[in-house]
């Protein structure tokens, strides 16, 4: 329960920031945390794009073998199966399964480009910005408490 209090985001209005109030800084460290969360979670999910990416050739030769192997061979007689009909029929599944796989292979080559770039431009840049500006903000609360420190000694 002390958990779902303490991630609950709160607004912060700009005279509590400009006072350095404590509700500034717990929403501070809050959405600190959320930027390493979503950062793991991007990295991650970089790595899965990657690897379904290289994958897709492996997938791509069994997709091949799979279409060669659904047509009927051209000695079946015709008592066996119907050549009006069912040969004609398997022959247009195979073209729509042909069709189908080709684009769908397309889509998963294209996936890097289209997908995975704009995440890692994410990461690279406005991300680290981010979390620079993120430890600017901590690097803020240290140099407080080492005034308030030599105050003391004073």
């Amino acid at each position: 329960m002390a958990e779902s209090a303490n991630s609950c985001a709160r607004p912060v209005v700009l005279k509590e920031a400009a006072l350095d109030s404590p509700t500034f800084r717990a929403t501070a460290i809050h959405f600190g945390e959320q930027i390493d969360i979503i950062e793991r979670w991007l990295e991650n999910y970089l790595k899965s794009v990657s690897k379904l990416a290289q994958e897709v050739s492996a997938l791509e030769n069994v997709v091949n073998s799979y279409l060669a192997a659904s047509a009927p061979p051209l000695q079946v007689s015709e008592a066996v199966i119907d050549h009006d009909y069912t040969v004609l029929a398997l022959k247009r599944f195979g073209e729509g399964a042909k069709d189908f796989w080709q684009s769908t292979l397309r889509g998963m080559k294209r996936i890097e480009i289209s997908v995975a770039d704009p995440v890692k431009h994410f990461l690279q840049n406005d991300l680290r910005m981010l979390k620079v500006r993120r430890r600017r903000c901590t690097m803020h609360g240290s140099v407080d408490s080492l005034l308030l420190r030599t105050r003391g000694k004073r």
